[in-house]
């Protein structure tokens, strides 16, 4: 600028320098703005490298986990399969055990001549319980026996078969004709 005659006090030398101090403003603001982004993108790099080194960590503990889980869950299915066999087998001996003590319940019940009840209530646990007789509370009042029918079907069988009795009748009979004939 000295070349071109101005001087520091003309208004083009301070515009030039205001032009160059602003040239030079930006140039530092893009270079630190530059760094900010160029650090921002290696923050988030290193960022993104840590996340994948630990989820590559919690992807091996939960395959370690499961591995461990899988065996733990086979044994633990070995174990059920085994009791549930002992069981089984434990069952079947009971209910064996409990046939030949009925057996030899019912035999030593046959021995000593026990009664049917009495057997009954030892091989099936009830109780022996006295017959139950009908509630009489509930009965009708008692018709009275027809008498008058009877007197006079035993009557009628006296008259039939009694010999005074049907000369009796026969009696009768002609006095009622000779009545009715008009022979009085």
């Amino acid at each position: 600028m000295r070349n071109q005659g101005l001087g520091p006090e003309d208004a083009a030398w301070k515009a030039q320098m205001a032009g160059i101090g602003q040239q030079e403003t930006d140039a530092y603001g893009q270079l630190q703005a530059d760094a900010i982004t160029q650090g921002l993108g290696e923050q988030s790099q290193l960022w993104n490298q840590g996340m994948g080194a630990r989820q590559q960590s919690v992807q091996e503990r939960m395959a370690s986990s499961a591995f461990r889980n899988q065996a733990a869950n086979q044994a633990f299915n070995q174990m059920l399969a085994a009791n549930q066999q002992n069981f089984g087998q434990g069952l079947q001996a009971s209910n064996y055990a409990n046939q030949l003590r009925s057996g030899q319940l019912t035999e030593m019940m046959q021995r000593r001549g026990a009664g049917l009840n009495e057997i009954q209530a030892i091989m099936q646990g009830q109780q022996v319980q006295t017959p139950q007789m009908p509630n009489f509370a509930q009965g009708q009042a008692a018709q009275p026996a027809p008498i008058y029918g009877a007197a006079r079907d035993q009557a009628n069988y006296e008259a039939q078969y009694n010999p005074w009795s049907q000369a009796l009748q026969a009696g009768v009979g002609l006095g009622s004709a000779y009545l009715m004939g008009g022979g009085g």
